[in-house]
């Protein structure tokens, strides 16, 4: 987009350019926000999991000083730089995948929901959906189509040959397994009961 295309798209066409630069500082100090937050974040789920032996122990490790995450953030710090550095075209796939893997989410809450409906009925809940006999299901059938959608995407637009996407999904997939077998042995060390004190608070 050229300069004065980016003016126009902010409606900026008949400000000062102090007024434009000042709306872009503004836009990245948004974007260093919500990048900062998702790098924190991640680097907790790497901590939790691998405290409660769902992931390496190595990524459960925190400073002896300030007693923060380092293992674990240091590896997600390392895999954004790589990301910036790969440019648009290898950004552009991992969105993609973020998309799929996001629609799975939802889809394995949602069936999760229908299916202890069934297993669980008396289990107290916090509160009490109407209509939740239908909601769950059209939300699985609904999260279906989500899933579909995202891996049809990338093969539609790469007219008929294997997508990056998909690639990536796969490597992503392999990794994921890894992780969980090089967690084993913690994994058997730790009473199912300490996990979920350590995950759910329980």
């Amino acid at each position: 987009m050229s300069h004065d295309g980016l003016r126009r798209s902010l409606g900026l066409a008949q400000y000062s350019t102090l007024l434009e630069r000042l709306v872009l500082v503004t836009g990245l100090f948004g974007v260093a926000t919500v990048g900062n937050s998702v790098l924190l974040c991640a680097a907790r789920v790497l901590f939790a999991m691998g405290r409660a032996g769902l992931a390496p122990a190595w990524f459960a490790s925190t400073h002896p000083r300030p007693g923060a995450t380092d293992h674990s953030l240091a590896v997600v710090v390392a895999l954004a730089a790589a990301v910036l550095l790969a440019g648009r075209e290898g950004i552009g796939p991992i969105v993609a995948v973020g998309a799929v893997c996001l629609a799975l989410g939802y889809l394995a809450t949602s069936a999760a929901v229908v299916r202890l409906r069934r297993t669980d009925a008396d289990r107290p809940r916090p509160y009490r959906v109407p209509l939740g006999g239908l909601i769950a299901p059209a939300a699985t059938l609904g999260s279906l189509g989500l899933v579909g959608a995202a891996l049809y995407g990338p093969l539609a637009a790469s007219g008929g040959s294997l997508p990056g996407e998909w690639l990536v999904l796969a490597l992503w997939t392999v990794a994921g397994i890894g992780t969980w077998r090089l967690s084993a042995r913690m994994r058997a060390a730790i009473p199912e009961a300490d996990r979920r004190r350590q995950l759910l608070g329980e």
